[in-house]
């Protein structure tokens, strides 16, 4: 009687460790998929400037250039942040291009700028 009371209690520890093995095996594969499909949210590198909403994005030197030589409105601006900002969140992100000089043409009022989303679903 005391060798199967020995075996009984050598089963059960073995199934509780081993449930609770697969219960945290479990919890571990679901934290790592719900990290997966949460988005990244920020700039990739190069966007010096970091992400920024509307009202901090028209304050940038080229924007207001832009805006005080009439190249485009205020309206235009924001119709092109709305399109750049594929997931909605009011964030994008933007990058000072460098290499513009004398034969910059127009490009001079502008800045290169994506979504702080790197896995937005469209890409």
């Amino acid at each position: 009687m005391r060798q199967h009371r020995q075996r009984t209690s050598h089963w059960v520890h073995n199934g509780v460790a081993f449930a609770l093995t697969a219960l945290l095996g479990g919890l571990l594969t679901a934290s790592s998929v719900a990290a997966i499909d949460q988005p990244h949210r920020g700039c990739g590198g190069g966007f010096e400037l970091g992400s920024l909403t509307f009202a901090a994005s028209i304050q940038l030197p080229r924007i207001q250039a832009a805006l005080q030589e009439g190249i485009y409105d205020t309206a235009e601006f924001a119709s092109l942040f709305d399109v750049i900002d594929q997931n909605g969140d009011g964030l994008v992100c933007f990058q000072d291009v460098g290499a513009l000089n004398d034969g910059a043409g127009k490009w001079q009022f502008f800045y290169n700028a994506v979504d702080n989303n790197s896995a937005h679903e469209d890409w």
